[in-house]
């Protein structure tokens, strides 16, 4: 059974920060999604050949972007088969995770990135170390198939998985809580996830009434539409280190910009108003 802890008000200020999380916790300020009902991926043996693949995105701040998925697969024949579950972040997104070198299935040795299992009550902060790109939770192989053996997250029950997000200036930590299980199938089942808020006087353009952005995703272009009666005094395009690839003066609403020259990818959209940064995620195709 889950059990989601209330932190003391001596915790709550760090909680609230985007310094740190403390894994089944949530503390004022923390963002909580209940996964309801509890999503359950499974992989079946990897002889059972075709067997379809599974996926769950999650919005870990619930701001309409997805930030990462869970994918199970699995299939195989005579010659050989391959199967396991991953998690595949988005470019701003990293997480707690090391590279398992111990593990290795024919035809040779393999060296992969594995998500750390955390227990309840496992501090996430920048003292951990995070990884950015697809990791491991389990992999197998039999015959001429190429993959890794992992098998740290079979049948361990409900652990967290750690995340970091970047969003705008925010450097923000979270956890995943799953109970990884075998009764048949390999099995995961995605319970609830929590992660901090941004900075005071930081919000999701998504939330701004009045205030739009498109098109998501853009080419060369994108246009941002400001609500009327607002002071503001710039908008930003910053990379996912926060750094400032684009800045114009506020020339009035509807205000177009000019994304040509980026890479595709991933940005931060940062608008200065009244006395608010405002901060919404740009994919560039």
């Amino acid at each position: 059974m889950r059990s989601i802890v209330g932190l003391l008000s001596l915790l709550l200020v760090s909680a609230s920060s985007g310094q740190s999380i403390i894994a089944g916790m949530v503390g004022v300020g923390d963002h909580y999604v209940d996964v309801a009902p509890d999503t359950l991926l499974s992989e079946l043996n990897v002889h059972h050949s075709g067997y379809p693949p599974e996926q769950f995105q999650i919005d870990l701040d619930s701001d309409g972007v997805y930030d990462a998925r869970f994918f199970t697969y699995g299939g195989g024949g005579l010659g050989g088969g391959a199967g396991g579950c991953q998690l595949q972040p988005e470019p701003w997104v990293s997480i707690i995770a090391h590279l398992d070198t111990s593990n290795g299935c024919c035809p040779g040795q393999y060296i992969a990135l594995l998500a750390d299992t955390l227990p309840m009550g496992h501090t996430i902060s920048a003292l951990d170390s995070f990884i950015q790109g697809q990791v491991y939770l389990w992999s197998e192989s039999y015959g001429q198939a190429s993959a890794p053996i992992i098998n740290e997250w079979l049948g361990i029950g409900e652990h967290f998985i750690g995340v970091r997000m970047l969003a705008g200036i925010d450097t923000l930590y979270g956890w995943i809580r799953v109970n990884a299980y075998v009764q048949g199938a390999r099995t995961l089942v995605i319970m609830d996830h929590a992660i901090n808020r941004g900075t005071v006087g930081i919000t999701s353009i998504d939330r701004e009434p009045g205030l739009r952005v498109f098109p998501i995703p853009a080419e060369d272009l994108v246009t941002v539409h400001i609500p009327t009666g607002t002071v503001t005094s710039s908008v930003r395009i910053l990379d996912l280190h926060s750094r400032t690839v684009r800045w114009s003066p506020f020339t009035g609403s509807p205000m177009t910009l000019d994304l040509s020259g980026l890479d595709a990818g991933a940005y931060i959209l940062s608008v200065q108003v009244d006395e608010r940064t405002i901060v919404h995620r740009l994919i560039k195709d």
